[in-house]
Formats: C-alpha cells, sequence, structure tokens
C-alpha cells in the first residue's frame, strides 16, 4: 500500500502539473470526478474494527438521543443530524452514521486542502506536491470509516489556515 500510495503521488506530482485540459473538462475532474473517486476509496478501505472505545461510545449516544456534548460539540451535533436523517432513509446504525460522516470529512479535507493550497502558492508543482503530503498523511484513515469524532477537524483547520494566511497577507479581513 505504500509503495502504491508513494508510486500514485509520484504520478500526480509530475504529470499533474503537466495536463493541459480544458478548462471546464479540469472543473468537472477536480470538482466531480477526484471526490467521487475518493469516497469509492474510503468506502473500500473502510475500517472494519474500530480500536477506541469513544466513538462506539458516541454511537451508542446517538442511538439514545443524545446530540449535545460539551467537550464535543461541532462532531456530536454533526453525527446527530447524520444519524436522524440516515436511519430513517436507510435504517444505518449510529455507528454507520458516524462512518458516514467520516467520509463526508475526507471530501471536506479535500476541499478545505484545494483552497489551502491555492491560498499559499501559485506554482502548480508546489501545490501538487503540498497536497499529496498533507492529504495522504496519516490521518487519512480518518476518513476510512472510522468511528470517531474528530474526522471534521482536518478540514476545518484547512480552511481556517488558509483564511489566515490570506487575512496575514491583507487579502481579507481577520
Amino acid at each position: 500500500i505504500t509503495l502504491a500510495s508513494i508510486a500514485g503521488a509520484s504520478a500526480v506530482i509530475l504529470l499533474g502539473a503537466r495536463l493541459n485540459l480544458y478548462p471546464q473538462l479540469k472543473k468537472i475532474l477536480l470538482y466531480v470526478a477526484l471526490p467521487c473517486a475518493l469516497i469509492a476509496i474510503f468506502y473500500l478501505l473502510r475500517v472494519e474494527t474500530h480500536y477506541l472505545g469513544d466513538g462506539l461510545l458516541r454511537a451508542k449516544e446517538l442511538e439514545v438521543g443524545i446530540w449535545w456534548l460539551p467537550t464535543e460539540p461541532l462532531a456530536q451535533f454533526a453525527n446527530y443530524i447524520v444519524f436522524r436523517v440516515t436511519s430513517v432513509l436507510f435504517g444505518f446504525s449510529g455507528t454507520t452514521a458516524i462512518e458516514t460522516v467520516s467520509c463526508i470529512g475526507g471530501l471536506l479535507y479535500y476541499f478545505g486542502l484545494l483552497y489551502f493550497v491555492r491560498t499559499i502558492c501559485r506554482d502548480t508543482s508546489a501545490q501538487l506536491l503540498i497536497f499529496v503530503l498533507l492529504y495522504f498523511s496519516g490521518m487519512t484513515v480518518l476518513f476510512c470509516g472510522y468511528a470517531e469524532t474528530y474526522m471534521l477537524l482536518p478540514g476545518l483547520m484547512a480552511i481556517f489556515f488558509a483564511s489566515g494566511v490570506k487575512a496575514a497577507n491583507g487579502q481579507s479581513s481577520p
């Protein structure tokens, strides 16, 4: 898996910068095709054993109706909303709903990193390198259906950092 990841990342970095596509095709690839491929990867590589008890505890709390936790308000509320919708529509359990939020967190991180790399540099090769290094780090396992409560944080942090860089450069207000 490590060798395949390195080979894939190298191909993206070396070929991606030289890829000349029509702007519309590039947008479809970047904003539709790649996110769909990521969802497929997250689903196919989903975690089958959840080692930490917090995520499973949170899933049981969702099932009994607990939507507010003062220590993890965003994650618990997001998990609760997804659980309420998916349990009615698809019969999802609390764990399956959290796994769904995990995959959504991967998409949030993808789009957050796109915003971040475009904010910090203009060179396409540098953007690709930074994106690949950050996206395919160890935290990517959080997006493979891992039942925990911090899978939205990487995406929100990428957006926060990009916004901070823009504010520091005078491109937006603090």
